[in-house]
């Protein structure tokens, strides 16, 4: 499997996007979804691309899969330990009062916050 997709624009020649949080969070959910240990090997073995991440979107699924597998890591999984320190530093850059909090929400009820990154 690739580990890239490649598109042609009009405006450049090639543009090489990656895909690594992708196929974590597809591995993630697959491993959920079956249990079929092939999936949680295939996330193990590209624990590399697993990266410390401020934000969860459509765009960057790192912590989507961190927290998916930091679950696993909690029943007895203990090789997906790097995937929970993800998992941990997420929370603690969304949590308030944290030394280490990196967002600001607008003021208001926090179930109707908005989040911004500074």
């Amino acid at each position: 499997m690739s580990r890239n997709w490649i598109m042609k624009t009009p405006y450049t020649r090639l543009i090489i996007i990656p895909l690594f949080d992708e196929l974590l969070w597809a591995a993630a959910w697959l491993y959920k979804a079956s249990r079929e240990g092939r999936y949680l090997k295939y996330a193990i073995s590209h624990g590399g691309w697993n990266q410390a991440a401020t934000e969860f979107s459509w765009d960057n699924k790192f912590v989507g899969a961190q927290i998916l597998l930091a679950k696993e890591y909690f029943a007895g999984k203990h090789e997906l330990e790097t995937f929970k320190r993800g998992a941990d530093s997420f929370v603690c850059t969304i949590m308030p009062n944290s030394n280490v909090v990196q967002i600001r929400t607008t003021p208001g009820e926090p179930s109707k916050s908005f989040y911004f990154f500074e």
